[in-house]
C-alpha cells in the first residue's frame, strides 16, 4: 500500500508519511550525485528519475487530497456554526469557532510541510 492510500484512509499517517518521503529526499540527493564513471552513472539515471518522479506524483496526491479535505471541512465548521443556532444563546459559539479553527490550522501547517517537500523532489526531478 502506498502512502497516498494510507493517508486518505486515516489522516494521522501523515506524520509517518513525512517522515517516509524526507528520508527519500536525503536519498535522492544522494542518486542523483555523478561519482566515478560517467557513463554508468548517466545509464542509471533514467530509472533514478522515474523513481523520484513516481513519489513526487504520490506527493501531488497527498497534497491534492489535504486541500480537497482541508476545503470541505471549513465548509463543514462554517456550516456547523452558522446553523446551530442554539450555540449563538448559550455562548458556546466562541469555544465551537476556536476549536475548528485550531484544528484547520494544524492542517494547514501540514499542507505547508508537504508542500515544501513536494518542492524538494521537484528540484530533484527537473
Amino acid at each position: 500500500m502506498n502512502w497516498y492510500d494510507k493517508v486518505s484512509k486515516d489522516i494521522s499517517n501523515i506524520p509517518e508519511a513525512v517522515a517516509y518521503y524526507e528520508a527519500e529526499l536525503l536519498a535522492a540527493k544522494q542518486d542523483a550525485r555523478i561519482a566515478g564513471n560517467i557513463e554508468k552513472a548517466a545509464a542509471n539515471m533514467p530509472g533514478i528519475v522515474e523513481t523520484r518522479f513516481n513519489q513526487l506524483q504520490e506527493i501531488e496526491g497527498i497534497l491534492e487530497y489535504l486541500n480537497i479535505e482541508l476545503r470541505r471541512l471549513r465548509i463543514k465548521s462554517q456550516v456547523k456554526v452558522i446553523s446551530s443556532s442554539y450555540l449563538k444563546t448559550s455562548g458556546l459559539l466562541i469555544i465551537a469557532v476556536i476549536s475548528s479553527a485550531i484544528f484547520l490550522f494544524t492542517v494547514d501547517i501540514l499542507l505547508k510541510i508537504i508542500k515544501k517537500i513536494k518542492n524538494h523532489f521537484l528540484i530533484i526531478c527537473i
